[in-house]
């Protein structure tokens, strides 16, 4: 699969900002159509882009299965599609007015908070902003997090986190309309983490900031539109495109190693032709994915650690997993258990007559009738719980079984004489029955929670599988509101490129970050004014922002208890015995058949159980520039005043909320301080059940790794 920049998707959309897409070249026939299909990967999303030569042609894409056919509007050049992983999708395009055409593109993209979302008429609200670029930034505020979190967090430690789709953490868990638990909250506690590793042999340094494959073929397809084809020579396409760069764009000659070092690779490769503008853009893109300005970060090479980031839910993922666990014997306990069953097969056919005329059905279960009716008996008839065991000990048997329906009351005499019969198997009974129940019963409280089996019932009106919040909000609020706990990030802003900020963090090395990856700042209707007059060639720029009422929130979900079977869901040692019993011919909890989840600590199988959350920061920027009057002239005009940082806008919900700004100028040293303030609906309780606290680092469980 071949893969392009398209840059016409939105005139105000910067080339940087958008995501990589699978290109398919095209063959037409005699009317000036071609059909081509492709099969959409798992985990992966369809649009439909205009590509740069469609203007007078119309692009088409076809799911065959639906035969639902998706056309581009006119005057317009993406269009999100509804196909899923599996189709397979024809590609059509008709272009009788533009013999010229010759590629189309479609974006298969993974269904992922950093996906660019595009709507059909609309620039997209924020931009991707993959976690490695931004690694060291993340990485100093969890650490200056957990030093004041440090008693609080005990033995498990903070660990970097990436917001995404789900925003900051909304704190504001008790709905003060209803008192009833927060569905915004809840949808952020119950996701599963993203899957990713999370540790590597080799340095961080070293691994690609971007895909260094997506940037090599984007880089080389660039260079075949250009030129139509790739240098001469022997070796990879790749290696003889940047060998030609190197010596025919640079006077004197450059190399490798010096366009990887170079501060600025547009001033180094000072003869690159007018049309080579793109690909200078794209190469410094490739090289920076081979890891060419991140090696000198002491964060990068101190820590191994990608950010964790949400993902799907965990609840669904759990569900998979333990819908496919059951408990079974070995056979040779199977086969001790069969002889006892032959031996008393006439006590056990008048049990399951008696429950059949009852009842007209045996109870649901994963087991065997016997055991189902068993552990119903045991759970349910019972208060409080007992077992098969218990029950074959029983003196008075009646007495025991305390909440015998009238319905069940003739069954009682025949149960006992099953369970004498059956003396001499009963542990393996026991287990068998037993433990089969408890799984059925655990299922269905995450399935089907309700108010009988521990479910939650959020403010919707809707229960959903339990989850706890540790601390009370009243506490949280408490916390948020002690400003003296703070933490402050400070970083030194050059301009590295049009694309790329040059950034040193508290004063140590420096690494590359594009442009609208670390700070946007918008002025009334201006909002690229941060990059375009602040964080200039010509100025120097630091950024100061402060985090105050830094406070953890610990949470998890309702653990199944044995002793209360009715009640929660979440039990992990069917789930970690089956995986460590695997295929072996042991008597104990089975996988059937096998999930396919990966339960180490590089898998979806976790959750966050810790959120380290602040309130939303105040940021103060200090600016040296020769224009700084002009600077000040438009704050003191200025009447609204946005933020995002890292890729997240600084309001509720994803909508940009007007910070104040103060200004104070010293015109003997050419220097504009601006001093920016959350609004109201950003501080402790300011905006109730929409609140939320900025997300400084988590505490993660992987039950099962």
């Amino acid at each position: 699969m071949k893969m392009s920049v398209i840059n016409d998707l939105h005139p105000q959309t910067p080339l940087q900002n958008l995501e990589l897409m699978a290109t398919y070249f095209l063959h037409f026939d005699a009317t000036g159509r071609t059909y081509e299909t492709f099969t959409v990967p798992q985990g992966k999303k369809v649009y439909l882009v205009c590509a740069v030569q469609a203007d007078e042609g119309k692009a088409a894409i076809q799911d065959l299965k639906s035969l639902k056919t998706y056309v581009i509007p006119n005057g317009q050049t993406i269009l999100e599609t509804n196909i899923q992983a599996g189709d397979t999708v024809s590609l059509a395009f008709l272009a009788r007015t533009n013999s010229n055409i010759s590629l189309v593109n479609v974006e298969v993209i993974s269904p992922r908070s950093e996906c660019l979302r595009v709507d059909l008429a609309n620039e997209p609200a924020s931009m991707a902003v993959n976690p490695s670029i931004v690694q060291p930034i993340i990485e100093e505020l969890r650490a200056k997090a957990a030093s004041i979190l440090a008693a609080a967090l005990g033995e498990k430690p903070l660990e970097p986190f990436m917001i995404g789709a789900l925003g900051n953490f909304p704190y504001y868990w008790q709905s003060p309309r209803n008192l009833e638990f927060n569905v915004k909250t809840y949808n952020w506690i119950s996701s599963a983490l993203k899957a990713t590793p999370t540790s590597t042999s080799q340095p961080l340094s070293s691994l690609a900031a971007y895909d260094v494959k997506h940037e090599q073929l984007d880089l080389l397809i660039a260079w075949k539109r250009l030129y139509h084809h790739f240098p001469d020579g022997d070796g990879e396409p790749i290696d003889l495109v940047v060998n030609a760069i190197a010596s025919q764009w640079a006077s004197p000659p450059t190399d490798l190693t010096q366009m990887k070092n170079a501060p600025y690779l547009q001033e180094l490769l000072n003869t690159a032709p007018d049309n080579g503008e793109l690909i200078v853009h794209l190469l410094a893109r490739y090289l920076h994915a081979l890891g060419s300005s991140a090696t000198d970060s002491p964060a990068l090479a101190m820590t191994n650690n990608t950010p964790r980031q949400l993902d799907q839910s965990f609840n669904s993922i759990y569900i998979d997993v333990f819908s496919k666990v059951s408990y079974s014997l070995s056979s040779n306990d199977q086969a001790k258990l069969t002889k006892a069953y032959q031996d008393a097969a006439n006590q056990q056919f008048a049990l399951l007559n008696a429950w059949k005329q009852a009842y007209g059905s045996f109870p649901d279960g994963t087991g065997q009738p016997i055991d189902n009716i068993l552990g119903k008996i045991a759970t349910e008839w019972s208060n409080p719980a007992t077992d098969v065991a218990q029950m074959g000990e029983a003196m008075n048997l009646i007495e025991l079984l305390n909440k015998t329906p009238a319905s069940g009351r003739p069954i009682i005499p025949l149960l006992a004489e099953y369970l004498d019969a059956t003396e001499s198997v009963r542990s393996l009974e026991d287990a068998s029955a037993m433990n089969n129940n408890y799984l059925s019963k655990a299922l269905k409280a995450v399935q089907t929670p309700d108010a009988n089996n521990g479910g939650l019932q959020t403010d919707d009106n809707v229960y959903r599988p339990d989850y706890q919040v540790a601390i009370q909000l009243a506490d949280i609020l408490d916390g948020l509101k002690a400003t003296s706990n703070a933490i402050s990030l400070k970083m030194s802003v050059s301009r590295y490129s049009e694309s790329e900020f040059r950034v040193s963090i508290a004063g140590g090395a420096s690494i590359n970050i594009p442009v609208f990856a670390l700070f946007t700042l918008s002025v009334d209707a201006e909002t690229s004014y941060f990059s375009d007059h602040i964080a200039t060639s010509s100025n120097t720029t630091d950024i100061e922002l402060t985090y105050t009422g830094v406070t953890l929130v610990n949470y998890g979900p309702g653990a199944y208890d044995q002793s209360n079977p009715n009640q929660y869901w979440f039990w992990t040692k069917p789930i970690t015995d089956a995986i460590n019993n695997a295929d072996h011919d042991v008597s104990g909890f089975k996988f059937s058949p096998k999930p396919q989840v990966d339960f180490t600590e590089s898998g979806p199988f976790g959750y966050v159980t810790g959120v380290a959350i602040s309130n939303y920061p105040s940021v103060k920027i200090t600016v040296k520039s020769s224009d700084y009057e002009s600077i000040e002239k438009t704050f003191e005009q200025t009447v609204k005043v946005g933020l995002s940082f890292l890729g997240v806008t600084l309001g509720i919900e994803g909508s940009e909320s007007t910070y104040s700004h103060n200004l104070s100028v010293d015109s003997s040293s050419q220097t504009v301080t601006i001093t920016l303030d959350p609004p109201q609906q950003l501080t402790p309780g300011g905006n109730l059940a929409d609140s939320v606290g900025w997300v400084l680092g988590v505490q993660t469980e992987y039950p099962a790794a």
